[in-house]
């Protein structure tokens, strides 16, 4: 939209400036093919008084901008649409006490990477890997997985989710929707750990969900157990954390010295 703001501004610094803005808007009409808007670029074109070469730079331009200020428009809608839907069913789950289950589905698949998993749980209204096809894809996966026992059908939760908060505020309320649960999964993997019975590496790839949730400038991009059984997470080179269980706890530890051991990850699990 940014491009054809600019491409709109430009013109209407020209002696045409009159003419083109009554004619640009309309055609920000969504067209049903390329067909319309191809004959409305052109009767736009036409109507304003500038020599040949000139007119055919208008239609080419006007119809760049309508196809782009179109497809924009869909996409924006379709995509908070998306995420408004996962939302909802995000926030059953949590009414139901069910949505642990869902949250180790994904942590415990190894076919998931810790970056994708951060991009579906902390940071769905990011531009993940510049990759539209994959974002849609893994959020679709992750709304699929809960959808089941939600109790609504798709068309029961589509008709709820109305697409009118923007894709910031719709990731804003993921985060902190999910921001609590996941400290209180930690805390109970913990203290509770045979009702949980998963690796301390899933258990280190749910802490990089928390640390994403809580600080999504800098989600974290990779979580693994050194072979010292010490969970590491970082979001690139810099923002590194390091934890190790010790009995019942999870404590931080060095980055460099794994056995020089810090504080309890649980007041920072407590703190919101």
């Amino acid at each position: 939209m940014k491009r054809t703001q600019s491409l709109l501004t430009f013109f209407k610094k020209s002696k045409q400036s009159t003419d083109l803005e009554r004619t640009v808007p309309s055609l920000s009409n969504v067209f049903q093919d390329e067909d319309t808007v191809a004959s409305e670029a052109k009767q736009a074109a036409s109507s304003v008084e500038v020599s040949s070469p000139t007119k055919m730079k208008l239609i080419y331009v006007i119809m760049y901008c309508a196809i782009l200020n179109v497809l924009t428009n869909a996409d924006i809608i379709e995509d908070r649409k998306m995420l408004d839907t996962t939302n909802i069913l995000i926030e059953i789950h949590i009414g139901k006490g069910t949505i642990w289950d869902k949250i180790q589905y994904f942590a415990c698949h190894d076919g998931f990477s810790m970056e994708q998993l951060a991009f579906m749980f902390a940071i769905p209204d990011q531009n993940f890997d510049s990759n539209p096809v994959k974002q849609y894809a893994l959020e679709l996966q992750l709304q699929q997985k809960v959808l089941k026992g939600s109790d609504l059908t798709e068309d029961d939760v589509a008709a709820q989710a109305r697409g009118n908060k923007s894709i910031q505020d719709l990731g804003d309320k993921r985060r902190k929707m999910l921001d609590p649960v996941l400290a209180l999964l930690i805390i109970n993997i913990m203290s509770n750990p045979r009702s949980h019975r998963i690796d301390f590496k899933y258990t280190c790839r749910i802490i990089g969900l928390f640390w994403s949730t809580r600080i999504p400038a800098s989600y974290i991009k990779t979580a693994i157990v050194l072979d010292d059984e010490t969970c590491v997470v970082r979001h690139e080179r810099v923002g590194r954390k390091s934890f190790k269980c010790f009995g019942l706890d999870i404590h931080y530890v060095n980055n460099i010295d794994h056995t020089d051991t810090g504080n309890s990850i649980v007041p920072d699990l407590t703190i919101l």
